[in-house]
C-alpha cells in the first residue's frame, strides 16, 4: 500500500508529491491509516478559497484527506514530517 503526501500548488502553480510504502511501517500505523481513510472525509470549513496558499493532503487508495484535519498521532506525525522532507515537484 502506497501513501502519498501531496502539496497543492501555491503561487508556483506546480504540486509536490512524496510517496511512502506502508509495508515498511508498523502494523499499528497501517491500521491507524486504514481506519482514518475508511471514514467519510471531513467537510471543509467555510473559509474563502486562497489559490496562492499551499495545502497538504494525504492520499491512500484514491481517497484524499487534508493533513490539518487528521487527529493527533505521534507515529503519523513523524511519517508526515519525513515525507515533507522528501517532497518533489511532480512532472
Amino acid at each position: 500500500m502506497k501513501l502519498r503526501l501531496v502539496q497543492t500548488p501555491g503561487i508556483v502553480g506546480k504540486k509536490k508529491v512524496a510517496e511512502e510504502d506502508l509495508a515498511q511501517h508498523s502494523p499499528s500505523l497501517q491500521e491507524h491509516l486504514t481506519d482514518l481513510f475508511s471514514k467519510p472525509a471531513p467537510v471543509p470549513g467555510k473559509l474563502p478559497l486562497m489559490p496562492d496558499k499551499e495545502n497538504l493532503y494525504l492520499e491512500l487508495e484514491g481517497k484524499r484527506l487534508p493533513v490539518q484535519s487528521l487527529p493527533a498521532n505521534e507515529e503519523l506525525k513523524k511519517l508526515i514530517d519525513q515525507m515533507k522532507a522528501s517532497l518533489q515537484w511532480q512532472k
